[in-house]
């Protein structure tokens, strides 16, 4: 057992250094994803289904959007709402029921 709380106070001294190492490849994760769902006009304006359109919500409400003071953070959430200003009408919608219906306390 001493192991084992040694190895968990040596991971307590190091946190924010293991914790900002899994944020960049979050980060870089999410730019990735963005770019796989719509890079420009002409592919978001396919995004009109619900299964197209799970994804966003679980981005939004990641830790790695909670503080858009980052350059990185900002350029993510600016490229989310980028992307949301290129769907058609009917995939807003659509979005919007995803995290109504999805995202509630039900």
């Amino acid at each position: 057992a001493g192991g084992l709380l040694n190895t968990f106070k040596a991971f307590l001294a190091n946190a924010s250094s293991a914790f900002t190492k899994l944020e960049l490849h979050m980060t870089s994760a999410a730019f990735e994803g963005l770019a796989a769902w719509a890079s420009d006009h002409d592919e978001a304006v396919a995004l009109v289904h619900r299964d197209q359109l799970r994804g966003l919500p679980a981005l939004l409400l990641s830790p790695i959007l909670a503080n858009a003071q980052q350059a990185q953070h900002y350029e993510l959430m600016s490229r989310v709402m980028r992307l949301v200003a290129w769907m058609p009408p009917e995939g807003r919608r659509e979005l919007q029921e995803v995290i109504v219906e999805d995202c509630s306390e039900e």
